[in-house]
């Protein structure tokens, strides 16, 4: 995903951006002392003419948080999650989690399902895709099946600020000292 592309699907979920000007009384945009710009929904018409200013930089999650505790003030109350288990939640319904792990290129979350089966559910960066396979004790190899939702996953991922950016561009991450999202 390109940096506008990222920039046009998070407009509705109040992506945070870093002015490297600083605080800039004259901009429409509501700029804090700090020069973190909150984006919204009158940006769009600014974006669509391309007079956004590409300087600005994109606060976001990296990819490796997926499997690490996260607080967003506009969702689960505020409280504490997991992101990769909410997205496990979502695909396959109530489950009881074994395991969370972020590795070089993948985020993932094992657990059983309300079927009692073993499942991996997991988030490769490279290819920007999830994945997901039961294991079956019967059987040698593991049995891959579809992720129904990806669309909705995808959806969480921009409402919780993940770097899907594929492009190389500054960014700037949140981080347990710096979260302009709590």
């Amino acid at each position: 995903m390109t940096k506008q592309e990222f920039l046009s699907a998070s407009l509705p979920y109040g992506l945070k951006l870093k002015s490297p000007y600083g605080f800039r009384p004259n901009y429409k945009e509501k700029t804090t002392r700090s020069g973190i710009v909150r984006l919204t929904g009158d940006m769009y018409a600014d974006i669509e003419n391309n007079t956004f200013r590409e300087d600005f930089i994109h606060i976001v999650r990296p990819l490796s948080d997926l499997t690490k505790e996260c607080v967003q003030a506009n969702y689960n109350n505020g409280e504490p999650f997991v992101p990769i288990v909410e997205l496990a939640k979502i695909e396959f319904g109530d489950i009881s989690v074994i395991e969370t792990k972020s590795k070089k290129n993948i985020s993932g979350i094992r657990f059983v399902d309300e079927d009692s089966d073993t499942c991996v559910l997991a988030y490769h960066y490279e290819t920007s895709s999830f994945g997901a396979h039961v294991e079956r004790l019967e059987k040698i190899k593991n049995e891959f099946i579809n992720v129904y939702y990806q669309i909705e996953l995808f959806q969480h991922l921009l409402k919780w600020h993940f770097d899907l950016i594929t492009e190389d561009c500054e960014k700037v991450y949140v981080t347990e000292d710096f979260n302009p999202y709590k």
